[in-house]
């Protein structure tokens, strides 16, 4: 499984969303608004998940680091 997710910055970045793979341990503790930390240009950032798929990416991507307890509701 994949997490679509926006990395929490000032947005300069090209795009907005980003995808990580969800390593098995995580399967059943993440939802779209959970907060997550993973590696972003070497550097360890917060995001918040928007989606996931299935379909696996055809460009390497890194997998999530650790998951926050806080979660954001629809409304944030």
């Amino acid at each position: 499984m994949y997490a679509n997710l926006e990395i929490i910055s000032n947005n300069t970045y090209k795009f907005s969303q980003f995808s990580y793979k969800v390593p098995e341990k995580f399967n059943n503790k993440v939802s779209t608004g959970t907060l997550v930390e993973v590696l972003f240009r070497n550097k360890k950032k917060i995001g918040v998940i928007t989606s996931f798929t299935n379909k696996e990416p055809n460009f390497k991507v890194n997998s999530l680091i650790k998951i926050h307890k806080k979660q954001l509701n629809e409304t944030q």
